[in-house]
């Protein structure tokens, strides 16, 4: 198969695009598909036929917009460089984007893969210093390199979207797995609470010796180190393992009170988070003196006679506790929700013997350390696939 090398100016019409004045009236809400780099960022696959804003005939003519025709290759040339897209209509561009209309010796779609797998040296040279963009004229003068015949550039590209449809088809699949890991997640804990539902319910409050909350701290913005003081975030508490180092620093010199500080098997609550996430709670596997309970994280300082805090870390995560913190939590705002301490004191706990506490203990972690292996290795099988589309480009293009 014989190849040939030219520039993409060549082979190809390289237009820019521009914006009709955005305060006239007379050129918006038109009928015209007019794309912005945001829009081609939004693309869930290669075809683009639709814009966020549309534009009228009037707005076209004010700028001399030039008509991107169907079946072109439309790019972002600045923030980012990179988004690509075939044009799936006519359509107009902004000035963020250039659009290639190939000649008789190139096919479309075929340029699409090609550019798709040269863009890190098309995006090495940007340039600008309020941001990077890459120019008409350095595109225009980009070599590549493709098949004499038409035909065969044809043939290569439609070899590449059966393989990278087969590549999305498992991706697909393979996040379906991590759904499928949290409805599974869903059914343990149905299942478990409903073989507690002849055991009785005591408020929360009679198995603590109190809760201790933090204190409003004054802090900066910046993140704490982990050798410095650092006043605990909502976040530190909402991922289901404790996160020491989502916390903020302190402003200024302060010698804390000791009961602030985190301390190895704290049972730690958020009183004010998102509604998903209010009431997260979390257990500390060490002592973590440099990090201080604020007043949105609450200790639950549990009496070990008649409970075991991990069989509390458990029930507090499950349905029946969650659906009564989420039922009592206040606040109008949509992103953020407060528990009170009469909440949480009053939260159901079905009371088994300890013996039946550690056991659903046991049955938990066990549950728990497989869903981890699960989703570690869906991730690991997503990341692999993340890297194959690069790959089956490199060995179609790499001669």
């Amino acid at each position: 198969m014989k190849w040939i090398t030219a520039k993409l100016g060549e082979v190809t019409q390289v237009f820019s695009g521009t914006t009709p004045k955005s305060d006239n009236p007379n050129y918006w809400n038109g009928q015209n598909v007019w794309i912005t780099p945001t829009d081609l960022g939004k693309l869930n696959n290669y075809l683009i036929v639709s814009s966020g804003r549309l534009i009228t005939d009037r707005g076209i003519n004010s700028c001399n917009l030039a008509l991107i025709p169907k079946n072109s290759i439309v790019m972002s040339s600045r923030a980012p460089i990179g988004h690509l897209a075939i044009a799936g209509c006519d359509l107009y561009t902004n000035q963020g984007c250039k659009s290639f209309v190939c000649d008789k010796s190139l096919d479309h779609e075929f340029l699409y893969f090609l550019l798709q797998h040269r863009m890190p040296e098309i995006q090495a040279l940007g340039s600008g210093a309020t941001f990077v963009e890459i120019s008409k004229t350095i595109l225009s003068n980009f070599e590549i390199s493709f098949p004499v015949s038409v035909s065969k550039q044809r043939q290569i590209a439609a070899h590449l979207k059966a393989q990278l449809a087969e590549v999305e088809k498992a991706s697909k699949a393979t996040e379906m797995q991590l759904v499928d890991a949290a409805h599974l997640t869903t059914r343990y804990r149905e299942n478990a609470m409903a073989k507690l539902n002849d055991t009785s319910r005591v408020p929360l409050g009679d198995l603590l010796l109190g809760i201790e909350a933090g204190k409003s701290f004054k802090t900066t913005e910046l993140q704490a180190r982990p050798d410095e003081l650092g006043v605990l975030k909502v976040s530190a508490v909402s991922w289901n393992k404790f996160q020491p180092q989502e916390a903020k620093s302190i402003e200024g010199h302060y010698q804390p009170n000791e009961r602030h500080r985190v301390q190895k098997g704290d049972l730690i609550i958020s009183r004010a988070n998102t509604i998903e996430l209010v009431g997260a709670v979390v257990r500390v596997a060490e002592n973590y003196p440099l990090r201080l309970l604020s007043d949105k994280t609450l200790r639950l300082v549990v009496n070990t006679d008649k409970v075991l805090p991990d069989y509390l870390l458990t029930l507090l995560k499950w349905s029946e506790a969650r659906s009564h913190i989420v039922n009592n939590a206040t606040g109008t705002s949509d992103s953020m929700r407060n528990i009170s301490q009469k909440t949480i004191n009053t939260i159901p706990v079905p009371l088994p013997s300890i013996d039946k506490q550690q056991n659903i203990i046991k049955l938990s972690n066990d549950f728990n350390d497989e869903l981890i292996k699960i989703h570690q290795n869906t991730k690991q099988t997503l990341a692999d696939l993340a890297l194959l589309p690069q790959k089956i480009l490199a060995q179609a293009f790499e001669i």
